[in-house]
């Protein structure tokens, strides 16, 4: 599920590679800003030419591929055989996850979200402004909840609550039951997923700030100020947060108290999102690189080139991180055999620290 479950994390249950050797590339026409979803033996993503793919983890060969109409930037989530997926078009579908045949389907407006699913039900945004939550097993909508202006990420999922901002600068708390509002609290432009851990909501908005919120009253815990708009979801796990805003800047910060651990510099533009696996960070960036740094220290470990751009985060399960990037080509990275087509002549891996 996209960052790692209905919370929001950004975890992922690892290990990562340590070090960066291209395992396979295949070509995705018109490209992936869509994150990976891995379940068994399967790889499940969204491809920008309108279908969604499912790879065989070992050797990226395609499964299936269903076509769903409109750009699909959504990540899917799979949950009891089942890939969850949206796409611009405005379509909601439930996949077999075994052959891709469609289960169910339901037109609720352009979805450029992930969602999340939990106890039975669905929880997606539209970019209309819809909070909507499904039943998993039919697509009966349940409820609907309208924030009062465009919502282009993912909502969270946590402590009874569906956590939801919009480009209004609102984040909305919902009672996961009833779509009825518990709270909401008034930001900058938010264009990120919250992640919920600990009884806090943790984002960044386009004015570069990042705040901790009290995830039962929306009251404000800690704030932290940096010097551009932020396009990054947050990760949290082992008492940090890790977010990056647009320039490239990477903050490792206390989850408590919002003071800064460590900060590097990608050189680089960022609006893919951190994920924390172990003791490491996975972030790509615009230039096409994913990287790995130290999570205790923000030391960088490794980085591959890709080409193109990295828009979304990557799965990282069972020594392999697979991430898409804008190019045309979606990647397993990780210790095996490199293969390496002609036609990705472009990738290559350096590693940094010895």
């Amino acid at each position: 599920m996209f960052r790692g479950g209905p919370a929001r994390q950004g975890t992922a249950p690892g290990p990562g590679p340590e070090r960066p050797e291209f395992r396979w590339c295949v070509p995705v026409p018109e490209g992936v800003t869509s994150s990976p979803a891995v379940v068994g033996s399967r790889v499940f993503v969204g491809g920008l030419d309108g279908q969604v793919y499912a790879f065989d983890f070992e050797t990226g060969e395609i499964v299936w591929s269903k076509p769903i109409g409109g750009d699909v930037i959504s990540s899917p989530a799979v949950v009891q055989n089942r890939v969850f997926i949206g796409s611009l078009a405005g379509v909601f579908y439930a996949l077999d996850a075994n052959t891709g045949n469609e289960l169910w389907q339901r037109a609720i407006g352009p979805i450029s979200a992930s969602p999340a699913v939990t106890g039975g039900r669905v929880y997606i945004t539209t970019t209309t402004g819809l909070v909507v939550s499904l039943d998993a097993r039919t697509g009966e909508i349940r409820w609907q909840y309208a924030a009062g202006a465009d919502i282009v990420a993912s909502p969270a999922v946590a402590r009874g609550m569906v956590f939801a901002g919009d480009t209004a600068g609102v984040l909305h708390a919902i009672d996961a039951s009833n779509g009825q509002v518990r709270w909401t609290v008034r930001l900058g432009r938010i264009q990120v997923t919250p992640a919920v851990a600990q009884g806090t909501v943790y984002l960044g908005d386009a004015d570069g700030i990042i705040y901790a919120l009290d995830a039962e009253t929306g009251a404000e815990r800690w704030r932290l100020r940096t010097r551009a708009l932020i396009d990054s979801s947050a990760a949290v796990a082992g008492g940090r947060v890790v977010i990056a805003n647009a320039d490239g800047i990477v903050y490792g910060l206390s989850a408590r108290s919002g003071r800064r651990l460590w900060r590097a510099d990608l050189d680089a533009p960022v609006i893919a999102s951190p994920v924390i696996a172990g003791d490491v960070v996975y972030l790509g960036d615009r230039a096409g690189r994913l990287h790995a740094f130290d999570a205790a220290t923000g030391q960088e470990l490794w980085q591959a080139s890709l080409g193109g751009e990295i828009f979304g985060a990557p799965a990282v399960v069972r020594g392999v991180a697979l991430i898409g990037t804008t190019a045309g080509q979606f990647c397993a990275i990780g210790a095996a055999t490199v293969v390496e087509p002609a036609s990705f002549s472009g990738v290559a891996a350096r590693g940094l620290a010895q």
